[in-house]
């Protein structure tokens, strides 16, 4: 502990090295003396009736001025029992009722909360439970939504059940020609996907997460996104990963392809996998 004096009464009180930099009030109490006594000779009574009564000045162009926050200006402001401007006794603005289209008044500060839209409450619920008439692009069938739904693109679909047929199989934005209904090579079998996981150390590729920590054995991701790649001619490139990457490597193909071929270049020179008779030599 060390003993420093304290910077508003002056009474010595100890603390942890590591605090002597924060640590320059002994208590509480002294702290707000203290701060209210160097805010006063920084910005006196007379500074603040000068902004905020004579030239008028809002809270925040005097927190700017301040270099503090409004409501800091607003305690000053009772602090020195400088009379408070009245937003409702500002002269209020004719506005539209977005509902009926009456005219009526509002105040700024309603305006700036959002709230001064509506003339009424009943112009407000009303409001609130409008609906327009669309037809569903799947079955034809007329709903109705929310205009402000409709606005942010949705009100397409008069369900979920409509949505999920119509953006099912040749509608779907990551349709692949059927390739889910392919059927893998021959040559895609347990004991490949066994040397894939024991060459990549049974560890996420992306994550570094093991089986142990997955609950299951880590899925084996066909790199290029074809099922007979062990069958032709071209080089097989496999990722062990978990299963959230994989869904994710599936959502986004073109994206993830690119970064295992990059891991798998830098890491193991391309290979993905063991050979069998390298399998073979491992597991003796």
């Amino acid at each position: 502990m060390i003993e420093i004096a304290c910077g508003f009464c002056g009474k010595p009180f100890d603390v942890f090295p590591s605090q002597q930099k924060r640590r320059i009030y002994c208590s509480k109490e002294c702290a707000v003396a203290g701060k209210l006594a160097k805010s006063k000779e920084t910005h006196p009574k007379e500074w603040f009736e000068e902004m905020y009564l004579k030239r008028g000045l809002t809270y925040q162009e005097i927190a700017k001025e301040t270099d503090c926050t409004t409501q800091t200006v607003w305690y000053y402001l009772k602090l020195y029992n400088i009379p408070l401007r009245n937003a409702l006794r500002t002269p209020p603005i004719e506005i539209i009722c977005k509902w009926c289209q009456k005219p009526f008044t509002t105040h700024q500060c309603e305006i700036n909360t959002g709230k001064g839209v509506y003339c009424s409450n009943e112009c407000r619920y009303k409001a609130s439970q409008n609906r327009v008439d669309r037809i569903c692009k799947w079955c034809d069938k007329l709903f109705r939504e929310k205009p402000s739904r409709v606005n942010k693109g949705y009100g397409i679909y008069c369900s979920a059940k409509c949505r999920g047929e119509a953006q099912a199989g040749e509608g779907h934005y990551n349709f692949k020609d059927w390739a889910s209904r392919k059927p893998y090579c021959e040559k895609w079998t347990p004991e490949l996907r066994e040397r894939v996981r024991e060459f990549q150390g049974r560890t996420c590729l992306i994550c570094g997460m093991d089986e142990t920590e997955n609950g299951e054995r880590l899925c084996v991701h066909h790199v290029d996104d074809d099922k007979d790649v062990c069958c032709n001619d071209r080089p097989p490139v496999f990722a062990a990963v978990c299963r959230r990457h994989n869904i994710m490597a599936i959502y986004d193909q073109k994206r993830w392809q690119h970064i295992f071929h990059r891991i798998i270049d830098e890491l193991y020179n391309g290979k993905s996998y063991y050979t069998k008779e390298e399998f073979a030599m491992k597991r003796h």
